[in-house]
């Protein structure tokens, strides 16, 4: 629930009320439209890239380093700060 509260700019306190619930009760058919308006501006911009550049997927947190139009690189991306550390995660100790 945290994770979802944190996904939402919510208050992460795990309890499911107030602003929390609100946002879980968002229509199916409203979700749906609020993306496809994304989507439909999103596809009116022509991004002018370069042959290298690094692409951000903020919901997968992974990071991409394109260059000539292929992958060269792909990385897990992690966020953080002092006052909000992450936690290690099993893969990253399995390292």
């Amino acid at each position: 629930m945290q994770q979802f509260q944190l996904r939402h700019g919510l208050r992460r306190n795990g309890v499911v009320s107030g602003a929390t619930l609100k946002a879980m009760n968002v229509p199916a058919a409203q979700r749906f439209r609020q993306l496809a308006s994304s989507a439909q501006r999103l596809a009116g911009y022509a991004f002018g890239f370069g042959d290298r550049y690094v692409v951000v997927n903020i919901p997968s947190a992974s990071v991409e380093a394109v260059s000539g139009g292929q992958v060269a690189r792909r990385y897990v991306a992690v966020v953080g700060d002092v006052k909000h550390p992450r936690r290690k995660s099993r893969r990253a100790s399995a390292l």
